[in-house]
Parts: structure tokens; C-alpha cells; sequence
């Protein structure tokens, strides 16, 4: 048996009974509901492995309360949706089989958006003759190392690539611990000049990455376990303590150590934890991101106060819309009416043209019948005259016969004769003024009838006019009420429009990380208002004409508005200088080129089309035939800004 170090350490969390000092510093757990992250940072999962009772080794009296402790932390305050804890008191208990089947199991099920904390705190011990770090599970055999768990047997878990998990960070809090990896402190998240936004954004880019972290309680040496004051180990009572008082939403594990916790621990004088990243292909340097719970994340208060802004504007738009299509409907109903009466009354005019051309025909016939009537009157009159005539010689005639005893038979026949033919001639012309008069009468009924007829057309058509003239009106009041409702819902687009404006000038400062939000692999620039492609290399490079084909006819993340950039829009980007010294460091574009030329929008006064070279930001003319490369951009829909900033 390898010979050991005479002494093992003690967790890091060694717990001794309360003193007043740490009593009174002890702060009350705050019961929120647990916070959701952002879609980048993920699933969190937990391992926490706690042992007190050992059976070969000092028992300890720290790490179960420790492990039950950051479990209550880390589902209620940090929105880790799977914590499991191994201690004394889980059915599963922390033997060295169990230790490593859990954190090979977890490890191997997740995926590359999922993040794993693994927690021990327990024995630890270091091989003299190999200076090998063990952990001790709660079934190890003093002098027995095989019965321990090798830190290489951990450090092959966190290494390898073949576990696709995104962010990895183990937590030790054993004497000994540092062994465990190779030592690589990385640069802090915040540099200078940067505000808290940048710092988020930062954060949460830094987030989406990979990364293979380690916290350890202290270096090699042996660990003292007499911490006086706390039902906590030194570490665990510091670590559990900057969790619970943490204020920021966001806030990298790093940055939470080196401010809250080895600041405090370095006060006792007697280990400094560590915080560290290990050297392995499956760290992307990336961070493990913990996700506070109700601290609001100033912009998300911003934003909503602007979607209270909105949200109204939306809805008036809506009633506006709804009003308008009402309008619109009544105004088609009318327009089809009036259309349907223009058409009967050009129908009733046609008719009332047929009948006055009637009327002429029959009143020229009035005419002629008029003046067949005068002609037969005066006809009459001179039958009448000639009848009276013949009715005297008649009467004489008669008389005379009343002697015709006394008259020849041929003079009585003659007289006879004469009175025959007169009786004739007034029959006839009785039967004539019974014609004419019947004639007449035909004809002054029809006139009648005509004029009825007439009059009748006439008070329709006015009726009609009147209608015509009354939907008119109604035509004008509709036109009038429709501008008014065009007017208002104008009104209500340049509200939402302004508050949509107000919406993109949050946090667009030039030089700041949050200038750029990404989303379905476009970049909004807050600071241009303008939508660009996250490649800025999509294609080959090509001449201006077949570039503007390529971009008109482009779809691409689902919108096929997109076009050549400007030089204006260029200089948005990047005013006057190359692209590394414009942008903020870790801007979101990738494969972008500064060799060679980007093309630029031609302009109506040019007839060369201008390129820019983003290495050092100068802008040269090139013939149409040369070729260039293309990096979309295009401009956003107040609904895509309100999406972005949701994001």
C-alpha cells in the first residue's frame, strides 16, 4: 500500500457550532418563483454529493447540511429544474460506484444546450508517493486507494468531447482539490468601460458557449476543518451566502467567487478557493451562467413598460381596422345601391324618351284628326245647311202632297224621289259626325292616357332623382366619416410608430456589447435600426448586376427584403475605420472578410458602383464587372423590434 499523508483534510465545509458573529450575519431564505433563462443559456442540472458519516475516516459534521442547503438555493432562487443529492441520507447512498455512475449518467444524457453543476464535499486525500488526489466516498478504507475515486477519474469526465453538455463546472470543497486540473486563470468578463448591459450581453454570449470549469476550497495542503460560528464549512457558508445575496439577474460563477466569497475566506487567513477553466478541446471558453430569480432585468422592465405602451396603440389600430372595414362595407352596400337606381333611372329615361316619342306620334295624329274634325264640322254645317233645306222643300213637299189629289202622279213621284234622296244625305252625315265624334273621342283618350302616363314617368323619375340625390348626400358623409377614420388610424400608427422608436433607442449606446441582439441567425443593430445577415461570407464573390440579382432574390431566415447595403448604412457599421476598431469586442458576425471589397448600393447620381473594404473602412469605385462580396442588410417591422426586444 502506497505510503499517505499521516493526515487527511477535512471538507472545506467542516461545520462547528454557532457563535453569535455568524448567527447574526445569517440571512433568510428568499422564497420567489424559480427564474426561466434565456433560451442560449439552457436546461441547469445538479449533482451534489455530501458525506458525514464515515466509517474508516473522521466523521464530518458539514457536508449534508451543505449539499441540502445548495440544493434549496439552487432549485428555488437559481432555476435549476433537476438537482440530485447524494449524502447519508438518500436512499442511493455516496459510494465511489454511485458517485461515478450518476455523474457519467447525467454527464453522457445531456445535450449541447444544457449546463452541469457537480458539488462534492467530503474527505480528500493525496497519494504521497504519486501525489495522486483521491476523493473519499462514504464506503472508501483508509490505506486503500482503491477503494477511493481518483481525481483523474473525474478529470476524464470533464475533458473528454464525447460529453456533449454544454457548460460543466465542478465544485470541490476537499483538501487536495487543485490537483485535479491544469491551472489556466481566465480573463474577468468585465473590462473597463463597460456598462451593465454590456455586461449582460456579454455574459449571456459568453454563456452560449462551452466550458470546462473547476471551483476548488484551496490548493494542495491540507484544509483546517475548525471553523468557528457557522452550521457551515468556511466555504460553503461564504458560497451559500453570496448565492442567497446575489442581486445581479446574471452573474458568471467567477465574478461570484473572486467579489463575494475568497475575499471573505482570505480573511480567516488560512486557504484562497480557486477558480479555474480546464485545458481541454471541449472548452469553447464559454461560462457557467447562474440565473437569479426575482431580480428583473432592467431592460425587461423597460420593455414592458413600453408593450403597456403598445398594447393599447395595437388595439385602437385594431378597432380602427374594424371600423374602417365596417365603413367600407356600408359604403359598397350604398355605392351598389346607388349604382342599381343610376341604372333604373337610365332604364326609366330610356322608357320615358320611348313614350314621348310616342306622345309626338299621337299628338301629331291629334292634329290631323283635329283638323279632319274641323273640316268635317264645316262639312256638317253645310249638310246641316242642305238638310234644312230639303227638310223645308220636304215639309212643302209634304204639304203639297196633302193635295196630291189634285196633282199629277208625276209630279207627286218627283217630290217623293226629292225627299228620299235628302232623308239619305242627312242619315249619311249623321253617320259621319258619329264617326268624326267617335274619332275624336279615341283620340282625346288616348292624349289622357298618354298624359297620365306622362305624368306618372315624370313623378317616378323625380322620386328616382330625389333617391339619387339623397344617396349622394349619404355618399359624401361616408367619404367624409372614412377620412376621418383614415386620419385616426394614422394617428394610431405614428403613436405606435414613435413608441416603436422609443423601443429601439433602449441600450443601443455605441461602443456597448448590447448593441446587437441575435435571433435566427439575423443581427439587429440597435444603434442603425437595421437588420443584418450573421454571415457576412453567404456566397462567392460576384459582379454588381449579378449581386443585386442574388440579394432581390434572396430568402433568407424567412424574409426576402433584402438588399445591398448603402454607403450611408456602411457607415453606420462602421464609421470611417476598419470593422475591429468600429465594433465592440465580441460582435456577433461571422467569416466577415477584410481582405478585398464588400459592395455598396449604387446611387442614382453614380453610374460606377462603389465597394468598401472593412480591414481599414476605405470606399473606392469599381467597375460593374469586377466582382465583390455581398453582405446583406434590411430594415425591421415594428413587429420584428418588439420581437427582438423580448429577446
Amino acid at each position: 500500500m502506497k505510503k499517505l499523508l499521516g493526515a487527511l483534510c477535512l471538507v472545506f465545509f467542516c461545520a462547528i457550532a454557532v457563535t453569535p458573529s455568524f448567527a447574526a450575519k445569517k440571512p433568510t431564505p428568499v422564497q420567489v418563483a424559480p427564474p426561466v433563462a434565456p433560451d442560449e443559456l439552457g436546461e441547469y442540472h445538479a449533482i451534489l454529493i455530501g458525506i458525514n458519516g464515515y466509517k474508516s475516516f473522521n466523521k464530518l459534521k458539514t457536508p449534508v447540511g451543505d449539499v441540502k442547503a445548495l440544493a434549496d438555493i439552487l432549485k428555488n432562487q437559481y432555476g435549476f429544474s433537476d438537482v440530485v443529492t447524494l449524502t447519508d441520507e438518500t436512499k442511493d447512498k455516496p459510494t465511489a460506484i454511485n458517485i461515478l455512475k450518476y455523474i457519467r449518467e447525467k454527464a453522457g444524457s445531456l445535450t449541447d444546450k444544457d449546463n452541469l453543476l457537480v458539488y462534492y464535499a467530503g474527505h480528500g486525500s493525496l497519494d504521497e508517493l504519486t501525489s495522486a488526489g483521491y476523493w473519499i466516498p462514504i464506503n472508501g478504507v483508509a490505506d486503500d486507494t482503491a477503494t477511493w475515486i481518483s481525481h483523474d477519474q473525474i478529470k476524464s469526465l470533464l475533458e473528454t468531447n464525447r460529453i456533449a453538455v454544454k457548460n460543466f463546472l465542478l465544485v470541490t470543497d476537499s483538501c487536495y482539490s487543485s490537483g485535479m486540473h491544469s491551472i489556466e486563470v481566465y480573463p474577468d468578463v468585465r473590462k473597463r468601460g463597460m456598462d451593465a448591459d454590456a455586461i449582460q450581453q456579454e455574459l449571456l454570449r459568453r454563456g452560449s458557449l462551452k466550458s470546462r470549469e473547476v471551483i476548488t476550497s484551496g490548493g494542495v495542503e491540507p484544509m483546517e476543518d475548525v471553523v468557528p460560528g457557522s452550521n457551515h464549512s468556511l466555504f460553503a457558508h461564504y458560497f451559500l451566502q453570496a448565492l442567497r445575496e446575489n442581486n445581479n439577474r446574471y452573474i458568471d460563477i467567477r465574478t461570484l467567487l473572486r467579489e463575494k466569497v475568497v475575499p471573505e475566506i482570505r480573511k480567516w487567513g488560512k486557504q484562497t478557493p480557486e477558480v479555474v477553466r480546464s485545458r481541454t478541446v471541449a472548452d469553447e471558453n464559454g461560462l457557467f451562467i447562474l440565473v437569479k430569480a426575482g431580480v428583473a432585468d432592467p431592460k425587461d422592465e423597460r420593455i414592458r413598460e413600453l408593450i403597456t405602451i403598445i398594447k393599447p396603440l395595437e388595439q385602437e389600430i385594431k378597432a380602427q381596422k374594424d371600423k374602417q372595414e365596417k365603413v367600407e362595407k356600408e359604403l359598397k352596400q350604398w355605392t351598389e345601391s346607388r349604382e342599381e337606381l343610376l341604372h333604373k333611372n337610365s332604364l326609366l329615361h330610356k322608357e320615358i324618351a320611348s313614350l314621348q316619342e310616342q306622345q309626338k306620334k299621337v299628338e301629331v295624329d291629334l292634329k290631323q284628326v283635329t283638323n279632319s274634325r274641323t273640316d268635317l264640322l264645316v262639312e256638317i254645317e253645310s249638310l246641316n245647311k242642305v238638310d234644312k233645306e230639303n227638310k223645308d222643300v220636304v215639309r212643302t213637299l209634304r204639304a203639297a202632297l196633302e193635295q196630291k189629289d189634285k196633282m199629277p202622279k208625276v209630279k207627286i213621284a218627283v217630290i217623293e224621289k226629292e225627299i228620299q234622296r235628302t232623308d239619305d244625305l242627312g242619315r249619311q252625315i249623321q253617320i259621319d259626325k258619329e264617326k268624326l265624334d267617335a274619332r275624336a273621342r279615341s283620340i282625346t283618350d288616348i292624349e289622357a292616357r298618354l298624359n297620365e302616363q306622362q305624368s306618372k314617368l315624370n313623378a317616378y323619375a323625380e322620386e328616382q332623382r330625389r333617391k339619387i340625390a339623397s344617396l349622394e348626400r349619404g355618399k359624401l358623409a361616408l367619404e367624409g366619416r372614412e377620412k376621418m377614420l383614415d386620419q385616426q388610424l394614422q394617428n394610431a400608427k405614428e403613436n405606435i410608430e414613435v413608441a416603436i422608436l422609443t423601443l429601439m433607442t433602449i441600450d443601443g449606446e455605441e461602443g456597448s456589447t448590447a448593441r446587437f441582439i441575435v435571433l435566427d441567425n439575423i443581427v439587429f443593430d440597435k444603434k442603425s435600426k437595421l437588420i443584418w445577415t450573421i454571415d457576412a461570407n453567404m456566397t462567392k464573390r460576384m459582379d454588381y448586376e449579378s449581386a443585386q440579382n442574388y440579394v432581390s432574390e434572396m430568402n433568407y431566415a424567412g424574409y426576402n427584403d433584402w438588399r445591398i447595403p448603402s454607403i450611408e448604412e456602411w457607415r453606420e457599421l462602421i464609421p470611417g475605420k476598419g470593422i475591429k476598431e468600429a465594433l465592440p469586442e465580441g460582435y456577433p458576425f461571422k467569416h466577415v472578410l477584410t481582405v478585398g471589397y464588400y459592395w455598396v448600393a449604387k446611387t442614382k447620381t453614380s453610374d460606377l458602383p462603389s465597394a468598401i473594404n472593412l480591414g481599414n473602412g476605405s470606399v473606392t469605385r469599381l467597375n460593374k464587372n469586377i466582382t465583390a462580396d455581398i453582405w446583406p442588410v434590411r430594415d425591421p417591422t415594428p413587429d420584428e423590434i418588439v420581437k427582438f426586444y423580448h429577446k
